[in-house]
């Protein structure tokens, strides 16, 4: 009987862990993760492909919960198991955790790597290989490697709109990135633009409560901020909403946002101190 229920998790659970994560609701996606894995590794063994995935995705969960330690060898264990064209993209996913833990040698390794073998395998112009274009881009815009970045990520969104449109969530990515160089190269009229257009393709095309929507808020927030432009709360305060909504109260992005807005309406009361009887209540309302 127990074997019998592994196999169910095995093959059925996958589609509610999928479900849950694309909802928001990622502890109880890890949860449904989990057992999947359990079951898959007793079923098929954890060389099998579909226990590969599975490594794969429970690791993007944990990734996503901030919870790299958990993470990276999770997804060690899927690129070691991985073979031609999969790898390229457990090359990704595990760049990208290195980065996020400051290992930048090694991510950038991972990540070129995974440009060239798309480029090899696929075609410069091919959306995958524009997809690991983009991806280094970032990656080198956050190291300020400037020059690099910049040629990479025209070339990203160049391609991306002449293969998949300008509306594509992909391409509205690669826009988002330039945005975010733009800042860095100080450019801020023009970062403006593009996370404007960024936002506004990603909430109509992703939602408002989607994380690539929620950066691009973020994104703009912080540029007017900068600014000093009266619309960075109004933006803080949408992301706030939406990353209760998605996240919960406590969660790591949620209080960075509310901390960041408290902050604002801080220094606004001090600058006016009249102010603060005319602002909404305080951000956890």
């Amino acid at each position: 009987m127990e074997a019998v229920c592994r196999g169910f998790a095995a093959v059925l659970k996958p589609q509610l862990g999928q479900v849950l994560r694309n909802r928001g609701e990622l502890a109880e996606a890890e949860a449904v993760w989990r057992r999947v894995l359990e079951a898959r590794e007793a079923k098929w063994g954890a060389k099998d492909e579909e226990t590969l995935v599975t490594f794969n995705n429970l690791a993007a969960v944990l990734y996503h919960q901030g919870k790299y330690e958990e993470a990276e060898p999770l997804y060690r264990r899927a690129l070691e198991g991985s073979v031609v064209p999969e790898v390229f993209t457990q090359l990704n996913n595990l760049a990208f955790l290195l980065h996020e833990q400051g290992k930048y040698e090694e991510s950038e390794a991972l990540c070129r790597r995974a440009l060239e073998g798309r480029e090899a395998y696929f075609g410069a112009r091919h959306p995958l290989t524009l997809m690991s274009t983009t991806n280094l881009g970032a990656l080198l815009c956050d190291q300020g490697k400037l020059d690099e970045s910049e040629v990479l990520l025209h070339r990203a969104v160049e391609g991306e709109e002449a293969q998949q449109g300008s509306h594509h969530p992909e391409t509205l990515r690669s826009v988002f990135r330039l945005a975010r160089l733009r800042v860095a190269q100080g450019r801020l009229e023009e970062g403006e633009v593009h996370f404007r257009r960024a936002m506004e393709g990603f909430e109509t095309q992703l939602g408002v409560r989607h994380q690539w929507t929620l950066d691009a808020i973020s994104g703009l927030a912080k540029l007017l901020e900068a600014k000093g432009s009266e619309e960075a709360h109004k933006l803080y305060q949408r992301q706030l909403d939406a990353l209760k909504e998605l996240h919960g109260p406590d969660h790591a992005q949620t209080c960075e946002c509310r901390e960041r807005l408290e902050h604002l309406r801080g220094n606004k009361r001090q600058e006016d101190p009249t102010a603060e009887a005319m602002m909404p209540d305080s951000a956890d309302q």
